[in-house]
């Protein structure tokens, strides 16, 4: 009877054991969904179609672009006359819940920047769908005191176009630099010779990329990392070339 008593003991303790192991097995998957869905990128991977479910999708029928974006972020277009504005004929913005952050598509922008030393840390670079197109985090030390944060899509196959360095922007790479603008743009080669060069970036609240500035690399570390810039990144994942 004593024996009896002790194999049930063991056997209920296995069985306790086994199920606190499920439950934590199912409390990390659940963990990981939620991270997954929370807008967060995984940096070198295209981002799953999962992520957007739910999501609202969007196509430019002048620049060729499509991108996805969650419900409570809102879209808003501008149309300017051929010629009018340097902005170029259409701008596209996708601006956050709290307004601070937004993802910018200027598909016809006449584009410059100011050409100064700097040293460029390559924070991540993101595939998208688009086997030619991917999503790159730079934080450019302009000085002691300054550092630049840009957040856009460029041709993987020439990410290094702007960048005087002529270095392509491999994650975790430092670019020393003596010419580069605060732009990255690209040609979408489904429209080639049509609109030229293509804007598609992520902004502060005053939707200029070249204003992302910070007084320490930390503080635009901070800034990537935050909930609604890992959102706008993933929108930036998002992009594909409308048919």
């Amino acid at each position: 009877m004593l024996l009896v008593i002790i194999i049930l003991i063991g056997a209920a303790g296995w069985l306790v054991h086994k199920n606190q192991d499920k439950s934590h097995s199912q409390d990390k998957t659940d963990k990981s969904l939620k991270a997954n869905t929370s807008g967060q990128v995984l940096s070198g991977s295209a981002p799953s179609s999962s992520l957007y479910n739910g999501w609202l999708s969007f196509c430019s029928s002048y620049g060729g672009l499509c991108l996805k974006y969650p419900t409570n972020w809102k879209l808003t277009q501008v149309a300017n006359a051929p010629g009018t504005s340097a902005n170029g004929q259409e701008v596209d913005t996708i601006t956050s819940p709290s307004g601070s952050v937004k993802v910018l598509y200027m598909p016809s922008a006449a584009v410059s920047g100011a050409r100064r030393p700097e040293t460029i840390n390559v924070i991540s670079d993101t595939k998208t769908s688009v086997s030619n197109l991917g999503v790159f985090q730079l934080i450019d030390q302009l000085s002691s005191s300054q550092f630049a944060v840009e957040n856009f899509v460029t041709l993987t196959t020439a990410s290094h176009a702007l960048n005087s360095a002529d270095s392509v922007f491999s994650k975790g790479a430092t670019i020393s630099n003596t010419a580069d603008p605060p732009y990255h743009q690209f040609t979408n080669p489904e429209r080639p010779g049509d609109i030229g060069q293509q804007l598609l970036a992520i902004t502060g609240s005053s939707g200029d990329p070249a204003g992302n500035l910070f007084a320490s690399s930390s503080a635009a570390q901070a800034w990537l990392s935050s909930a609604e810039v890992q959102t706008a990144t993933q929108i930036l994942s998002s992009v594909t070339y409308s048919q």
